[in-house]
């Protein structure tokens, strides 16, 4: 642009000058050359920033002046350099360059073109023109460098508006990370709050089982008193009567023992019936006392046999409800069992699974990036398009921290060095000290000359190695300056906002795995 804007007003100064040439010539045919002359100055503008003190002879006479159409161009060119004077004092509050310099452009050609007419060197005029174009250059190149500063500053304010919205981002996705993790460890006290109370429930059912094992031992107590009673009886009936052959299906000892109780009650009914049938028809036979014991005699057998039968009603009704009792304490028994199987086994797998694994995600949680690549296994790759960007990141993440790893096996390599040429240094020194010792104490003055070698090539074998740890740390140096270590602190931006976006989903993910185990 300011090339394009030079080329012009040359060639605008080059046709004016050859119009004023033409105008001279004319004015010179036209009318005398006056010869006396005066001269003017003329006063530069402060923001044009040219100077010119030329004078300029005029004659005396108002007349020769108005009739002059010379000394009228002159007066109109010094009105155009006042006109652009005028202009640019109203600019200078204003931002456009490019009008301010068209301004200053027009007004030093003018003055150029009035100061060639006026010292009437419109044969030779490169002096003048030199003077005035070197004030337009030095204008342009001024011009020049503001936009070039203007352009880097812009450029700079861009890179760090840049650099300050990634760094904003990252700042808002740590604390987001450092809220997500605070919930998170929030669910984690919740779920071990939750975990004990599941154990003090089940010392709550541990101490109920206790309580019906208890409780078991006693019924199978009375049951075992309850089965000796029974075979007391049976052993006492058996004297009496032998039991019957043909009995029904074999139940418990004790029931069969109450049925062999009530044949027998039902025998000796049927014997009674009998003996009042037999008694009815010797009635005649006997006396009336005869008839009256042997009356109260069946009387009190069928109390006693009405006795033992309810007795015996009894005794059976009661090992009935017994070994109902037992039958459903023992499925009671064995139901808890299994409960009791099953919450133990659900215990030791809580113990040891859950619990074990609050454990370790709280205790790995400082690790961040090796418990992002692990986790990355357990994330959730419901669509191709999500496991291929997951597994990119995954490489993205790799790679960083590969080239992580190897500067810090540079580092590491580069002090081990240095530690090593410090040792050999160190080394060096005593071995100097222990020659000159032991040169102090020889007395064999034809040594002294290898001596001086031998140390003088340690120092120079000092020197070189002190020069390549020297070189060595300007190459690490120069490999993280400038433009690379921008570039490597925005890629590390990038990748530690991608490193948070992933610790976010797979916190989440963990939240929602301790809200479906809860």
């Amino acid at each position: 642009m300011e090339k394009w804007v030079l080329w012009v007003l040359l060639e605008a100064a080059t046709v004016m000058a050859i119009a004023s040439l033409w105008i001279l010539w004319r004015a010179k045919k036209l009318s005398k050359p006056s010869n006396d002359k005066q001269t003017d100055s003329v006063e530069s503008d402060e923001s044009v920033s040219i100077e010119e003190n030329t004078t300029l002879p005029f004659n005396n006479s108002a007349e020769d002046d108005e009739q002059s159409p010379f000394k009228a161009f002159a007066k109109a060119l010094e009105l155009q350099a006042n006109e652009a004077a005028d202009v640019l004092k109203s600019l200078r509050t204003s931002d456009d360059l490019e009008t301010v310099t068209r301004f200053k452009l027009w007004g030093t050609l003018v003055k150029a073109e009035r100061a060639i007419l006026l010292n009437d060197e419109t044969e030779k005029p490169q002096a003048i023109l030199n003077r005035f174009m070197a004030s337009i250059i030095s204008t342009l190149e001024s011009v020049k460098n503001r936009n070039l500063t203007k352009h880097s500053l812009t450029e700079t304010l861009k890179e760090t508006d840049a650099e300050f919205i990634q760094a904003s981002e990252l700042l808002i996705s740590k604390e987001e990370l450092v809220t997500n993790q605070r919930e998170l460890h929030g669910e984690l006290h919740k779920s071990i709050e939750f975990a004990e109370k599941k154990l003090n429930k089940l010392k709550v059912k541990d101490t109920e089982l206790q309580r019906l094992r208890n409780e078991l031992k006693k019924q199978q107590d009375q049951v075992s008193k309850l089965e000796e009673h029974a075979h007391h009886n049976q052993d006492l009936k058996q004297t009496a009567q032998a039991p019957e052959k043909d009995t029904p299906q074999i139940q418990h000892s004790s029931t069969r023992h109450l049925h062999q109780l009530e044949r027998l009650s039902k025998r000796q009914q049927a014997i009674i019936e009998h003996l009042q049938a037999q008694l009815k028809d010797s009635a005649n036979d006997k006396g009336d006392q005869k008839e009256k014991a042997q009356q109260m005699a069946i009387s009190r057998m069928e109390r006693l046999a009405n006795e033992s039968s309810s007795l015996i009603e009894q005794l059976q009704s009661e090992l009935e409800s017994t070994n109902l009792s037992i039958s459903s304490l023992k499925q009671e028994i064995h139901d808890k069992d299994k409960q009791l199987e099953a919450i133990d086994e659900q215990l030791k797998s809580s113990e040891g699974g859950v619990l074990g694994e609050y454990q370790t995600l709280s205790s790995n949680k400082r690790d961040t990036l090796e418990s992002i690549l692990g986790g990355f296994a357990n994330l959730n790759k419901d669509t191709p398009e999500r496991a291929q960007s997951i597994s990119e990141q995954e490489k993205e993440v790799l790679n960083l921290e590969q080239m992580l790893k190897e500067s810090e096996t540079c580092v590491q390599l580069l002090a081990q060095e240095l530690e090593s040429a410090e040792t050999e240094n160190v080394a060096l020194r005593e071995r100097i000290e222990r020659q000159t010792k032991d040169k102090r104490n020889s007395t064999n003055a034809e040594d002294m000359p290898k001596e001086l070698l031998e140390l003088e090539a340690l120092r120079e074998e000092h020197r070189d190695l002190v020069g390549q740890i020297q070189h060595m740390k300007d190459s690490l140096l120069n490999q993280v300056s400038g433009s690379t270590e921008k570039t490597l602190r925005n890629e590390y931006n990038k990748k530690s906002l991608e490193l948070d976006r992933l610790q976010l989903a797979y916190s989440d993910l963990e939240r929602k795995y301790l809200g479906t185990l809860r």
